[in-house]
């Protein structure tokens, strides 16, 4: 959970279908070891049109920040 929008960030940057998430920690035990989830962009669609919208106000913020200290 906690690289969730990390991961959906790579979707709406590379513009890919997917994703695969993959997680390798060798002290956990047997199939633990290895965590691995495929994310889709028509699974995660609503929260990458969320995330498009915050970037895109933030760059806004951004961009008005700039142009006052021209």
């Amino acid at each position: 959970p906690e690289y969730y929008w990390q991961c959906l960030g790579y979707l709406l940057i590379t513009g890919r279908k997917w994703i695969d998430f993959v997680s390798y920690h060798p002290a956990y035990p047997g199939k633990l070891q290895i965590v691995h989830k495929r994310l889709t962009y028509a699974d995660c669609e609503a929260d990458i049109q969320r995330l498009t919208a915050k970037l895109t106000k933030a760059n806004q913020i951004f961009t008005e920040i700039l142009n006052k200290l021209k």
